[in-house]
Order: C-alpha cells, then structure tokens, then sequence
C-alpha cells in the first residue's frame, strides 16, 4: 500500500464524517482574544470554537510545508517551547579516504552502540558519515554527547555474534593475511575497521578482536533537519495538562511531533502522533 492510499483513504473516512477541509489554508498565529487565525493568501479569519486541536507537525522535510514555524505564535500566547533539532536523522562524521569507495553501501548485521544504548541492525555509508537502522536510535544519546561536550562516538561491533573469547579463537591460529578471511568480514566492514584503526596498531594485530568489537567512530554533528525523519522540540510537555491541552490556554489542544517527544523510528512517530492525536481529541470530548 503506498502512503498515498493511506492518505486518501484517512481523508474519505474524515470527509464520510461531515469534517470540512480548507484547503490552500494555513495556520498563521493568535488574535487578541487567543482565537486561531487562518488565511488563504488573500484573507485572515480567526477560527470561533469553544475547543481547538493543533496537528501542526515538526519542523523536517519543510517543502512538505512542516516548517515549525507556528512556534513563534505559540510563545506569544505564554506557551513554554523547546527548540527544535533533528530526530531520526544522519550522523556527521569524516570520511577518510579508503571508505570513500564504499559510500552507499551498507555494513549488516552489525551493533552500534552509543552511552548506554546499543541497537542491532544495518548502517550506510554516506558522503557524510552514517545513517540507517542501527543508527536512528542511537540518535537520542549522540544529541546528549553533542549538547553538552560538543562531541560524540559510536562504537560498532563489526561481529555482534561473536564473543571477544570466539573471535581471539579464530585469529590465533591465522596468519596475518588470513585474519580477516577468519572472520568473514566483508569489504565494507573491512574498510571500516581500517579507517578507524590506526595503521600501527591494526598492522600490530594484537588488539584486532577487541577492534572489531568497538570500532570507534568520531561525530562531530547531526544531519541537519530538513534531512530528518522527525524532529525533538515544540511545546514542552509540562506546558500541557494530562489531556494535552495548554496548561494557559485549557481550550487549545496539541498533539503529535507539536510535542517535545523523541521516537526511536517512522513507525513509533506515526503510531505516537495517531495516539496524542485521540487522546486530546478523547480529552475535547469528557469536557463539551
């Protein structure tokens, strides 16, 4: 099923309710009396409602239209927001020289580890560092290390299957052009291993399965936004009461990626804003 489908058919279902869509509209901030105001271009009107739900996204892929701009408006009104910064997203890091020939390619069946998380999965190689699977997750504790030290790293297992014991057992009985070979690594995760080992120490080969167990990989950035799956930031979370409306303003509702909530992928994000989306809707209806 393409996205598309899903889209139209979430519309008809909407439109099968009486729901009317404006669209070529846009949210455009608050009147005096904290009424929305909308505008096709030509003209404002403020939205009379004795309850309004906010839906208005994050602030990646902006030629979507998810800009974030609405941010400023909301903090006019006295709402407290977060900054925004990327969520599921690349990481930066150099790519030195005998990677290069492996852009695009990806390393499977490998373990990426940063602080105290560590995800299983697949990574590729990009002109500017890393992205993937096992990547994404991770994302949260990379952030943490960059806010607060200006630096990062991750640390990959190449051979998540394998003990340190296994592999120091494979390698003792090779020789020094069959270590490798022992282990099967593949031409990427090779490559991988020998950017990031310095050149003395891989040629030594005494430390090569604790090498392979934690490759250490520098970051220095997150990609930036508009290259992000989601994004973190938005209206703070205690700005809100427990249905998810204002804690200043009781009848204006908000719910998805409006709210400072990191999801681990596409699929949780998705789930996450339907959830927030029922649950203030929920919270609109105990109230009129």
């Amino acid at each position: 099923i393409k996205p598309a489908e899903v889209l139209k058919a979430i519309i008809d279902a909407v439109k099968a309710k009486a729901v009317l869509i404006h669209t070529a509209h846009r949210f455009v901030g608050f009147d005096d009396l904290v009424r929305p105001v909308i505008t096709n271009g030509e003209e404002e009107r403020p939205i009379e409602a004795d309850a309004c739900l906010f839906a208005l996204g994050g602030a990646s892929w902006a030629r979507t239209g998810s800009t974030g701009e609405w941010l400023t408006a909301f903090e006019r009104i006295g709402v407290r927001t977060v900054p925004f910064q990327p969520g599921n997203c690349g990481v930066e890091s150099h790519v030195p020289e005998n990677l290069r020939p492996h852009i695009g390619k990806p390393l499977k069946n490998i373990a990426v580890r940063c602080g105290d998380k560590e995800v299983r999965g697949e990574l590729t190689i990009t002109e500017h560092g890393f992205e993937g699977n096992a990547i994404y997750p991770v994302v949260p504790e990379v952030r943490t290390q960059l806010n607060s030290n200006g630096k990062a790293a991750l640390f990959i297992d190449l051979k998540p299957d394998l003990s340190m014991e296994r592999i120091t057992g494979k390698l003792r009985d090779a020789g020094w052009k069959e270590r490798t070979a022992a282990l099967h690594l593949d031409r990427p995760s090779l490559a991988m291993l020998k950017a990031f080992t310095p050149m003395e120490r891989y040629l030594d080969g005494r430390h090569l399965a604790e090498d392979v167990k934690q490759v250490r990989v520098p970051v220095h950035a997150l990609r930036p936004i508009d290259e992000a799956i989601s994004t973190v930031g938005g209206v703070a979370m205690e700005a809100v009461n427990d249905d998810l409306s204002l804690k200043h303003h009781p009848q204006l509702f908000v719910a998805g990626e409006m709210l400072d909530w990191d999801a681990p992928t596409g699929g949780f994000l998705l789930q996450g804003a339907f959830s927030t989306g029922r649950w203030a809707a929920e919270g609109i209806l105990r109230r009129w």
